[in-house]
């Protein structure tokens, strides 16, 4: 049988790749593999060159657990995930149409994060970057992957409309011609066809699904002749279903295995967990009646001169080619996610692994302690004749097989277990401190927030404890955003002309956007998706709340101002205060819009009516502002700058009178705020004098103590009196 060259150097290639990630010295998955079973609280397992061993356990010792690894992975993945981050798309023209689809393509991408389940995928890829260092996610087109309805095209090549009126399907070139004769659109609907479609997909992997050089630093930077594999366990039907029965059967017979490192179950799992419980979809097994398994790997490769679109390849190790074409993507459809710098390896460091020594002194040390008090219990036992431990109680901690006396007798004695020294209990402490340090502390842990005083200490703490993490919250930003392009790549290559899309805007609420594919996306402009650096960092709402009010009552305030009032502009509040969504951001898209459309008609010196008070009149006058400072204002006739000059100063007097009386409502607040506070001195005032007159009563009596003693009395009644019971009637006394 001749053999296939282009499967050996692609086979070759794959197990050189393996080999690299599994080599006896700083393998990788062995690394992996130990880090997976400390976070299933699997702690006593033997890490070798080769293999993971999961050896038998004293059953006369106490091997206790305590997985403070576990928590501190799901307390770092909480705190990453409530970073409220913000894309957008931005054009590359500054017309009013591009930054109008600009907002469309926003909410596009909203849309596919709710097709792919956006909030699941971000965490599978924190899950594996903290467990792994690496994470890889796969932006690829699905064909065939749902049914939905999608609009009717004609023999003319345009869309299918529905009459109301006459109930007839019609073409679009007699809409438009019904439309311009008076006929409402909305007598028109569009009809639509339940259709077998394509969609965006995308897909997670861990770093032992991934092989490329270690001297790769990002996917996205491979070098012509090298490639990146993924490697996943695919049954023979599924691969028959893409490529057909022929092939699949050449399938049959391979290698079941990513991994390359050894597991061995050599005793019971300490936790309920087998090592091969930990990667069952990884490494794969056949029993006698499981359906047939087959490593499936896809390659990909950069465009060079031999390549010009670069490749895409798809093969089963050792048996076949399955199909090997030009990558239909624009880029390779990986990105690749660190938990650190992929400075000097592509295989960076992660989360778990310096968790690990200490994780383990600590159950060592907490084991001991259990033994301990079990002999501090139960004292020592010496074991006399005919006796074994096997007499004994189970928990038992320690004996001594054949005790002897003195004189050489075998005896049954107790003896005092020994106690424990004075810093066993401080390396406990301190080792607990360590996992901390090394977990990353939160704003309650540790004692943080005794050592910081003041309104500011919160706030000030949150930012240190940012500032540890933020260059990963940079990373992930970048990486997500990278995602979202190759998405709106993806859909700019595949949509159809016009699609249906579901998406949630921030108010959580569920919008329906007739997207057209090629009016936005194929129309000339192209759109860059980035992220909002201000929302890279998590901060609690109440901190948001307590900067902006202590920033009213400061110089900063001056932050919050409308230049044009003087007065608080509450949109720059919302906006500090993460208050805006999406629709608040759409209606200032749409002010501008309109504007342009105002700005158009004085350009032709058509007559505009004057403004409404709902107008966004700051964003009308910053329009209106943009046109009259180019040279086309300058050169242009009186009666267009006349034009534009009304209408700026008649949006300044609207905006003027708006903040008026708003000023005015403010200052009668304080008139208010200012009568009660008056009203409230004038009662204290008189409340004084009444205590002055009472202490002075007091005082007269005092004086008159000195008086017959039947005098005395009197003076003792009137004090317990108090200062309202006033002063002895005429003639006492």
């Amino acid at each position: 049988m001749a053999t296939d060259p282009v499967l050996d150097e692609l086979s070759k290639d794959f197990r050189r790749l393996q080999s690299q990630k599994s080599r006896k010295n700083g393998g990788i998955e062995g690394r992996i593999l130990q880090n997976l079973c400390f976070y299933h609280g699997e702690h006593y397992v033997r890490h070798t060159p080769t293999a993971l061993t999961q050896p038998k356990l004293d059953p006369n010792k106490l091997h206790l657990v305590f997985n403070l690894i576990k928590q501190h992975f799901r307390r770092k993945i909480g705190r990453i995930t409530s970073i409220g981050m913000r894309f957008g798309a931005s054009p590359d023209k500054q017309d009013p149409t591009s930054q109008e689809n600009a907002e469309l393509v926003d909410k596009m991408i909203l849309a596919l994060d709710g097709k792919v389940s956006q909030e699941m995928r971000q965490w599978e890829v924190l899950w594996w970057m903290l467990i792994g260092g690496v994470a890889v996610e796969r932006t690829a087109w699905i064909p065939d992957a749902t049914t939905e309805p999608l609009p009717r095209v004609g023999e003319d090549g345009g869309y299918v409309y529905l009459d109301a009126q006459t109930n007839q399907e019609i073409s679009e070139a007699e809409v438009d011609a019904l439309s311009e004769a008076g006929r409402p659109k909305e007598s028109f609907s569009m009809v639509n066809d339940m259709s077998l479609v394509g969609d965006v997909g995308s897909e997670v992997f861990g770093p032992f699904n991934i092989f490329v050089d270690a001297s790769v630093r990002d996917l996205q930077s491979l070098s012509p002749g090298q490639r990146v594999y993924v490697a996943e366990m695919k049954t023979v039907k599924w691969i028959e279903s893409l490529f057909g029965p022929e092939l699949a059967e050449q399938t049959k017979g391979g290698e079941l295995g990513i991994i390359k490192t050894q597991l061995k179950q050599n005793g019971p799992a300490h936790s309920g967990t087998s090592l091969h419980d930990l990667v069952p979809a990884i490494q794969g097994s056949k029993g006698q009646d499981d359906p047939d398994l087959a490593l499936f790997v896809t390659g990909y490769e950069p465009a060079s001169q031999e390549f010009p679109q670069g490749r895409e390849i798809f093969f089963v190790p050792d048996k076949v080619v399955l199909e090997d074409r030009p990558n239909p993507y624009e880029e390779i459809p990986l990105t690749d996610y660190h938990f650190d710098a992929a400075a000097t390896s592509f295989w960076g460091t992660d989360f778990v692994t310096d968790l690990v020594p200490a994780n383990k002194f600590l159950n060592k040390r907490m084991s001991q302690l259990g033994e301990q008090s079990n002999a501090s219990i139960y004292d020592m036992v010496l074991l006399g004749p005919n006796l074994t431990h096997k007499d004994m109680p189970s928990d038992y901690p320690g004996y001594v097989e054949d005790g002897i006396s003195e004189d050489g007798k075998l005896q049954v004695a107790r003896l005092p277990g020994p106690s424990l020294p004075g810093w066993f209990m401080d390396s406990i402490k301190l080792v607990v401190e360590m996992l901390d340090k090394s977990g990353g502390a939160d704003l309650m842990s540790g004692g943080n927030l005794g050592q910081m005083r003041g309104p500011l200490a919160v706030p000030m703490l949150q930012e240190i404890l940012d500032s540890e993490d933020g260059p990963l919250y940079q990373h992930l930003g970048e990486r997500f955003a990278r995602v979202k392009q190759q998405r709106v790549n993806r859909v700019k290559q595949f949509y159809p002309p016009v699609r249906t899309l579901n998406y949630a805007g921030r108010s959580k609420r569920d919008e329906v956007l007739v997207f057209h594919t090629s009016d936005v996306l194929r129309a000339g402009t192209e759109f860059n998706v980035t992220v909002d650096r201000r929302s890279l960092l998590p901060e609690l709402s109440a901190l948001r709340e307590a900067r902006v009010r202590e920033r009213l009552n400061s110089p900063l305030s001056i932050l919050y101002m409308d230049p044009r009032t003087g007065r608080p502009d509450a949109s720059k509040i919302a906006r500090d205060l993460q208050g805006y969504d999406l629709e608040r951001e759409s209606r200032e898209a749409q002010g501008r819009k309109f504007a342009g459309e105002i700005i158009a008609k004085l350009w032709r010196g058509e007559p505009v009516e004057p403004p409404m008070p709902f107008y966004p009149h700051g964003i009308f006058m910053d329009e209106l502002e943009s046109a009259m400072m180019t040279s086309e204002f300058v050169s242009s006739s009186p009666p267009i700058k006349n034009g534009f000059v009304t209408q700026w100063n008649l949006h300044r007097e609207v905006l003027q009178t708006q903040a008026d009386a708003a000023a005015k409502g403010a200052e009668a607040q304080q008139v208010q705020q200012a009568v009660a506070q008056a009203t409230q001195q004038a009662a204290a005032i008189t409340a004084s004098e009444t205590v002055k007159q009472a202490m002075g009563q007091v005082q007269a009596n005092v004086q008159a103590a000195q008086g017959p003693p039947d005098m005395r009395a009197q003076i003792q009644s009137a004090l317990s009196a108090g200062p309202t019971g006033g002063p002895p009637e005429p003639g006492q006394g």
